[in-house]
């Protein structure tokens, strides 16, 4: 089972990296002009990763040069993490079934 990514969850993201932004302004840690290059950048390019490792891959570009986005990030990686071990435990029920328990284990393991 993958991850839904989708215009609605790009647009989540946005909505996210929006409030990020906006925190940041009211905090005062960036200026007028900072905003302003930011936006620009994240509205040229939210839209071109066409999954959600894609989107990560994005997201990390964005925390290398601004780290007020490290929260989103995590999130997204955290989604991408439960999904690898919903994926996995599935295969190891799937292999204790059959009867194959050194391959369960070590799909468990890997």
């Amino acid at each position: 089972m993958a991850i839904v990514f989708d215009k609605d969850h790009v647009d989540q993201i946005g909505v996210s990296l929006t409030k990020a932004l906006g925190k940041a302004m009211q905090d005062g840690v960036m200026t007028l002009k900072e905003l302003s290059e930011i936006s620009q950048y994240i509205l040229s390019h939210i839209d071109e990763p066409k999954s959600h490792l894609e989107m990560i891959g994005f997201l990390e570009v964005l925390v290398k040069r601004w780290t007020l986005f490290k929260d989103i990030l995590t999130i997204e990686k955290g989604e991408e993490l439960q999904e690898e071990e919903k994926t996995t435990i599935t295969q190891v029920q799937k292999l204790i079934k059959q009867n194959q328990l050194d391959k369960a284990l070590q799909t468990a393991q890997a």
